[in-house]
């Protein structure tokens, strides 16, 4: 026990030597991947995000989108019949917590957070629109790799699992039971600033 506890404080002082404290803000090019749409099936998205690094752990809050075809709107075992464009949005807090040792140059993490998403379609055939709403919780890992004192690299891989709790479709609320849940796996790289 005393051997555990001697390892845990000296983590505790090693581990946040490599992050820059303070106020940060960032920006990155993703990919998500549905996995219940088939193997291939990725799309384009990005994401701005504003954090605050404690030292032991960070804070940080994010806003991110992806666009795509018909197919998110379609999944499941019941075609919805949509014919059109539909894009993913969310706006989350994660909370980044060190998990290796690193140095001045590199800082690796594990995040975990929970946010708010939607799910906008247009059916380009019938004019109609669509809205679902609901939770996203993440759970990931990444690094940053230190260009300069102020100007990070930024790799991560997150599991988003997403849950439609509402449908705002056609501007009348209904609650959706069961609820919609979706899976996707996002790859961000980007470039985080810290002041």
């Amino acid at each position: 026990m005393k051997k555990l506890l001697y390892f845990i404080a000296i983590m505790l002082i090693a581990l946040p030597a490599a992050a820059n404290d303070g106020l940060y803000v960032g920006t990155s090019l993703m990919v998500d991947h549905y996995p219940d749409l088939g193997l291939l099936y990725m799309v384009p998205g990005g994401d701005l995000k504003v954090g605050y690094d404690f030292n032991y752990f960070a804070l940080e809050g994010n806003i991110m989108a992806d666009s795509h075809d018909d197919k998110l709107f379609n999944y499941g075992k019941e075609s919805r019949g949509f014919q059109g464009t539909s894009t993913f949005s969310a706006e989350y807090i994660d909370v980044k917590i060190p998990i290796a040792p690193s140095n001045q140059k590199k800082y690796y993490y594990a995040l975990v957070g929970v946010g708010l998403c939607s799910l906008n379609g247009h059916d380009t055939v019938t004019l109609e629109s669509a809205k679902y709403s609901g939770m996203v919780y993440d759970l990931g890992v990444g690094f940053e790799r230190y260009l300069s004192p102020h100007v990070a690299f930024n790799l991560a891989a997150i599991y988003r699992t997403v849950r439609y709790y509402k449908d705002e479709s056609q501007g009348i609320t209904t609650t959706l039971s069961p609820h919609l849940s979706d899976d996707l796996i996002t790859v961000e790289i980007g470039f985080n600033y810290h002041f």
